[in-house]
């Protein structure tokens, strides 16, 4: 019944993301950039974010599920701090009461005397003398954030590259930290959580972003994250024209028959995207009138019952992160079922109007 409750609470684009969710959970694929954006434009992104940890074993969210269904990029503001709490407390209780890989996350908000706190509570680790020591002293002082420092190339040397990137964050260096969690984890998604976490984070994020995600966005030829990139800094023009402009591989004719489900997917994505972001509808007229659709792949694509959610971004080097402490963990499929409550009902699109003329979703099928 409370799922039935919260999916009437859903907005139409919080309702897409759900919908694909419920689909992730079962063949335990990764949710796309596409489908972020999805929340991203949402107005009931908590809803979405508690169905997420609801299906979380035992509701306790874990960094691996953060970034399998890509929470860095669309968790609002005042949420995202209180995740990030959640997170670390939860990475406490599931590993044997060990503060080491909670200490990234705690230190990252600030609050190196929580991880002090911790160590004190931890009987018979090897490292906890010399942690509630070296934890009691003041890391405002720069002293101390030296010392902290110090300690982070040690332990990058040792390639403890998390815990290297922790005490980067207690030394009051948080670029440095990123630039670890890039270059040694390839976890695109930690450097944006980090930033997104922080004090200074409307100074970090837009560095992050134009250092590092926007590069990979182009590298990949992802629109979806390139609009991401241009919508989080107040870039909303350009962030649509992102994802119209994008370069698309042509296609030969043998390619058609293997892709017509990703031709129309994209359409009817960017279609509805574009009608949905109420400050542009005549960029929206624009697609509807100067875009064109390959009418072999339409006319095949209405064949197809079943579609595509197979849309993936391309995989990081396993050969890369055979030191990051994060693993995807294997949901069962019974999980899915208040996630596929969530998610039912029709998509329906109210229709945009500009200048008298009605934005005809049915242009696409």
């Amino acid at each position: 019944m409370q799922a039935e409750e919260q999916a009437q609470a859903l907005d139409p684009n919080g309702r897409r993301y759900l919908l694909a969710f419920s689909g992730h959970i079962e063949d335990s694929s990764d949710t796309t950039s596409e489908e972020a954006t999805w929340a991203l434009h949402s107005q009931s992104k908590i809803v979405c974010l508690q169905t997420v940890i609801s299906q979380c074993p035992n509701e306790l969210i874990l960094w691996s599920d953060i970034r399998r269904h890509k929470l860095s990029y669309w968790v609002e503001d005042e949420q995202i701090t209180e995740l990030a709490e959640t997170l670390a407390r939860n990475h406490f209780v599931t590993e044997n009461r060990n503060p080491t890989n909670t200490s990234i996350y705690y230190f990252a908000l600030r609050k190196p005397k929580t991880v002090w706190g911790l160590w004190r509570q931890v009987a018979g680790h090897p490292e906890r003398a010399v942690m509630v020591k070296f934890l009691q002293n003041n890391f405002e002082d720069p002293r101390w954030q030296s010392a902290a420092v110090k300690n982070a190339y040690a332990l990058l040397g040792k390639q403890r590259f998390q815990y290297a990137a922790a005490f980067f964050l207690l030394g009051e260096c948080p670029k440095d930290a990123i630039r670890i969690c890039i270059k040694h984890l390839q976890d695109y998604d930690l450097a944006i959580f980090i930033a997104r976490i922080r004090h200074d984070r409307e100074v970090l994020l837009p560095w992050v972003i134009e250092t590092y995600i926007a590069p990979r966005a182009m590298e990949l030829n992802d629109r979806w994250l390139m609009h991401w990139c241009s919508w989080v800094q107040g870039k909303k023009e350009q962030a649509i024209m992102d994802v119209y402009t994008a370069n698309v591989p042509a296609e030969t004719s043998s390619d058609i028959s293997d892709n017509v489900e990703k031709h129309r997917d994209d359409a009817i994505t960017m279609a509805v995207l574009l009608s949905d972001l109420k400050s542009c509808e005549a960029l929206a007229l624009s697609v509807i009138k100067e875009w064109h659709f390959d009418p072999l792949a339409s006319a095949r694509a209405r064949k197809k019952a079943k579609p595509s959610l197979n849309h993936r971004e391309e995989s990081l080097d396993p050969s890369q992160d055979n030191n990051s402490p994060y693993e995807n963990r294997p949901i069962p499929k019974e999980r899915s079922e208040a996630a596929s409550v969530m998610a039912q009902g029709p998509v329906q699109d109210s229709a945009q109007t500009q200048g008298g003329m009605e934005f005809d979703m049915g242009a696409f099928f």
